[in-house]
This record gives C-alpha cells, sequence and structure tokens, in this order.
C-alpha cells in the first residue's frame, strides 16, 4: 500500500472534514473559496487511493448518521442559498437521455463528508477497511458529487460571484 498517498489522503480527508464540520464560523464565500482549494486535492488523492481489500468480508464500516447527514445537508445548502442548487446531466453518456437533473451542492458536500468521516474513525482500527470504502466510494459514488459540486462551485466564481459580498448575500436570499 502506498503510505504516503494515503497519508496524504488521510491529511486532507481530515482538512475536509474539518470545514464542513466548522463552516458556520465561515463566510459563504469564504466556505467556497476553501472547497475550491480542497475538492481538487481530494480528487486527485481519491484516484491515486491504492487498490486495496478490505480485511472484513465486504469492508463496511460505520456511517454517519442519516439525520446528521440530513442536517448538514439543509445547513449547507441555506449557507449557499440561491446557489445551492444547480442542473445537472445526469448520464453523461446516454444520448437519448440528455434533460438535465437539479442538484444540490448541500447535498454533493454532505455525501462526501458522509463517505470520508466514517473512515477517518475506522483508520487507526482497520485501515484497509477503511482505503478501501475511500476507494470504492470515490469510484462508484462521493467522486461524482465532488466534481460535480466543484464544477458548480468553479461556476459561481467565473459567472455570479465575482465579490465577496455577492455570494454572502446568497444565504439572505438577495
Amino acid at each position: 500500500m502506498s503510505h504516503s498517498i494515503v497519508k496524504e489522503f488521510l491529511e486532507t480527508a481530515e482538512r475536509f472534514c474539518s470545514l464542513i464540520e466548522n463552516h458556520s464560523d465561515l463566510s459563504t464565500y469564504q466556505f467556497a473559496n476553501q472547497l475550491s482549494e480542497l475538492l481538487p486535492l481530494l480528487y486527485r488523492l481519491g484516484h491515486l487511493l491504492p487498490d486495496v481489500e478490505p480485511t472484513t468480508s465486504d469492508g463496511t464500516i460505520n456511517t454517519v448518521p442519516s439525520n446528521k447527514h440530513a442536517a448538514m445537508r439543509e445547513e449547507i445548502g441555506a449557507k449557499f442559498g440561491k446557489f445551492d442548487l444547480y442542473r445537472e446531466v445526469f448520464d453523461l453518456y446516454n444520448h437519448l437521455d440528455d434533460d438535465p437533473v437539479m442538484m444540490s451542492i448541500g447535498d454533493d458536500i454532505s455525501d462526501i463528508y458522509s463517505e470520508l468521516k466514517p473512515g477517518l474513525s475506522a483508520y487507526s482500527l482497520a485501515p484497509l477497511d477503511a482505503v478501501w470504502n475511500w476507494k470504492f466510494g470515490f469510484l462508484n459514488h462521493w467522486g461524482r458529487h465532488l466534481v460535480s459540486s466543484l464544477r458548480a462551485i468553479q461556476y459561481l466564481f467565473s459567472h455570479f460571484l465575482l465579490t465577496e459580498t455577492k455570494i454572502d448575500d446568497a444565504g439572505n436570499g438577495t
């Protein structure tokens, strides 16, 4: 197992989870800015995580309770206000169905958190299970949420949020 990549992933995941847990201390602009820094790092490191076999039969580790996940989704969505929802094409390669669906930055970020946080808790006792879960989730779930939310946040900065005031007003519905 590539210990340096796993160590760097672990540190970046800890920074991300800490950011999410303390987002209420930040303005929307500061929060979006820090997400713009951490999400590409998580993508790079998630892609580089080694392929490992879990030590338990299915590699399952505890999850974030659904009520905590839902509350986090709502809080982050409210922080982004009118910029929380964005359009996304669900299946990029289904050329017959190109109808966009509405996605939520709050949902994306809370899903990423909910897949990273349990691995942080489990890593000291079952490192292979944690790495397996992170890699599996990256390939099958949270990696897509990461890319989608990063694209939405980048679009906000490039098209709407040229100043800190504009994004901070988003949570106020203005």
